[in-house]
């Protein structure tokens, strides 16, 4: 039998529910009203991959002992769609994370390369690997067709030596 579909109000309040459960702002929570003051609270950098250049953001104030969260946007986004996100989510304490993918934002975007979501999730296994190295555990959270990406990334690290890194997955 199949499952009724739910209602895009269902999903969104579910999506909500998850998101304050684990400190994540919702645009009802966000203690931060936008603009570019979340910029004071990271730091840039990028990271080679496959010769590519990778522009990533990483919270200034690390904790040890914290959960860390990766942030993977959108079709068309970059990092800056998350700015209310991550200025919840540092104020709660969380290491948090956000990348370009190749293609957006400050990252690379090579003429002919061939964009796939097998191609996104080999760069976003590489940057667990190389930066995101996540002591207490890491949650990677996707928006749109960042949503996909982090399926396959965590399908990826499942059965795998980072897999006891990964803590869940979340998809907005």
């Amino acid at each position: 039998p199949r499952r009724p579909r739910r209602s895009e109000a269902d999903r969104q309040g579910a999506s909500a529910r998850f998101l304050t459960a684990v400190g994540a702002a919702t645009p009802s929570t966000s203690a931060s009203s936008g603009g570019d003051a979340w910029k004071d609270l990271v730091d840039f950098d990028t990271f080679r991959w496959n010769g590519y250049s990778i522009n990533y953001a990483v919270n200034k104030s690390r904790n040890p002992e914290a959960l860390d969260v990766l942030l993977v946007h959108g079709f068309g986004a970059s990092i800056g769609h998350f700015k209310k996100n991550i200025a919840e989510l540092v104020a709660k304490g969380y290491n948090v994370h956000a990348i370009d993918l190749l293609g957006f934002g400050e990252s690379e975007k090579p003429l002919g390369y061939s964009y796939t979501m097998e191609g996104w999730r080999d760069l976003l296994v590489s940057y667990v690997e190389e930066v995101a190295l996540a002591p207490k555990g890491l949650v990677i959270a996707g928006n749109s067709i960042g949503s996909l990406a982090t399926l396959l990334t965590a399908e990826a690290l499942v059965g795998g030596p980072l897999q006891s890194r990964l803590k869940g997955g979340v998809l907005l």
